[in-house]
């Protein structure tokens, strides 16, 4: 239900595993390159989205702020990447 007044409301999901607790919008790194949309290992992310399965969709961009694309990864045990998306931007 929402707050008395407000018009738009998010609630903020998290999901817990093994060693990590994410949320929406938490940033991490990605541990692999994904070279086919230009996404290299060491670059950041946002959890834009958390599964019912565990996984969750982290969106990349560049520098300038263009998304690189979307990738699915999974946390158990480490985080990688299991799947790619390419940005509809691009």
């Amino acid at each position: 239900m929402r707050p008395p007044g407000v018009v738009g409301y998010n609630r903020v999901m998290s999901r817990t595993t093994h060693k990590h607790a994410y949320r929406e919008l938490d940033t991490i790194t990605i541990p692999e390159g994904v070279p086919e949309i230009g996404i290299e290992p060491g670059a950041t992310g946002a959890i834009v989205d958390l599964l019912s399965d565990g996984s969750f969709t982290v969106e990349v961009v560049s520098t300038t702020g263009e998304t690189l694309g979307l990738i699915d990864m999974v946390a158990d045990p480490e985080p990688r990447v299991v799947g790619t998306w390419d940005s509809p931007h691009r």
